[in-house]
């Protein structure tokens, strides 16, 4: 994208070498090192380029990016590129993004805040949370985005959505990061339920990607001015208030520890109230399904054919991985009269440490 290249002699080889950027050229080991292609993981439309001084260099086109939603596969890394997205290319100043490689070969140089925003982009959307919450430090500015900055940045709203601990970690810190500076950001995911997220995830966070005590407390104060305005109030909302209160409490106090060399006597927190859960969904319906009148059932006539076998739980396992692709259809009679069957206890299961068929008939009733 915006190069073209010639062939060139050298010592014996024939090196294909940039036209624009003569000093560079298509780098084409017989034996690609380890390390290269480590940091070249999750970056699939990378040119490696060398140059004569032998200084290894990604050139990254600057192209709309995304990471489809595979049901298959909750976890992919994989990537779709849209070369031709007019909506993304009309805000592209620069083609493409060059990342030179340290030394030590252990991580990518960036050269402008564009072209950390976008392996931001390309780090988290490969789930390299450890390279990205690294990289969240270089993200700094005194001024506000560029329209191509500011389209990398909203890029990576949809991934707010991944629930790994890490991730919600590099979100966090990312809101720290530009929290701190003189101009204000408007993120494009929730802050909040960031925040959220990391506590109550926080003891699996890998070492990494924790924050410090000192960031903890901005990241609590930040979320605390949004979520609960008054300090003097001791009825929280919602659970997420108490949560961040309680956590926002703990940190004050670890900190007074720390400077003073000595425990509070005493700390205050909240109880939150108890929130109406969506598990209870479950409960409704099936007092539903227990409920019917025989009018109900004058003009129904339904097959269903009885599990005369003691189910496994291979087959269990199996029946929820065909509802979650979409292969298996509960909503007709006869999914309604397995789900009963499991209630009332008549389907056999496989012996094991409990019995479980009321919380597999829970589990099916939503899905029914």
């Amino acid at each position: 994208r915006g190069l073209s290249f010639s062939a060139r002699e050298v010592d014996g080889s024939i090196r294909l070498y940039s036209v624009e950027l003569p000093t560079l050229y298509v780098y084409n080991p017989r034996e690609w090192p380890k390390e290269i292609l480590t940091l070249l993981s999750g970056i699939p439309h990378a040119l490696v380029m060398v140059s004569d001084t032998q200084q290894v260099i990604f050139l990254v086109p600057n192209v709309a990016i995304e990471r489809p939603v595979d049901a298959r596969n909750l976890f992919t890394t994989e990537i779709a590129l849209y070369r031709n997205l007019d909506s993304w290319n009309q805000n592209v100043s620069a083609q493409y993004f060059s990342y030179e490689v340290h030394i030590s070969k252990q991580f990518l140089i960036t050269t402008s805040l564009g072209s950390t925003l976008y392996l931001l982009l390309l780090r988290l959307m490969a789930r390299n949370y450890e390279e990205a919450f690294i990289l969240i430090d270089s993200v700094n500015t005194d001024r506000t985005f560029s329209a191509e900055e500011e389209q990398i940045f909203k890029a990576l709203g949809p991934l707010a959505k991944d629930t790994h601990p890490d991730s919600h970690a590099c979100f966090v810190k990312l809101t720290l990061q530009l929290k701190d500076g003189p101009i204000a950001f408007e993120s494009p995911y929730n802050d909040l339920e960031q925040a959220f997220s990391y506590i109550t995830k926080l003891s699996r966070v890998s070492a990494k990607c924790r924050l410090t005590v000192k960031q903890e407390l901005s990241l609590m104060e930040i979320c605390y001015t949004l979520s609960v305005k008054d300090e003097t109030n001791t009825a929280p909302t919602n659970e997420t208030q108490a949560i961040l209160f309680n956590y926002r409490t703990f940190l004050l106090a670890r900190q007074h520890s720390l400077e003073f060399s000595e425990p509070k006597e005493s700390v205050y927190s909240l109880t939150p109230w108890q929130p109406v859960r969506k598990s209870w969904y479950a409960y409704t319906e099936i007092k539903k399904l227990l409920e019917v009148t025989p009018e109900a059932w004058e003009n129904y006539s339904l097959e269903y054919q009885r599990q005369t076998e003691s189910m496994g739980w291979q087959r269990v396992v199996e029946m929820f991985r065909n509802l979650a692709r979409g292969g298996y259809n509960l909503a007709n009679g006869s999914g309604f009269m397995f789900i009963y069957e499991l209630l009332s206890k008549s389907l056999e299961l496989a012996e094991g440490p409990k019995d479980h068929r009321f919380t597999i008939a829970s589990l099916l009733v939503p899905m029914y």
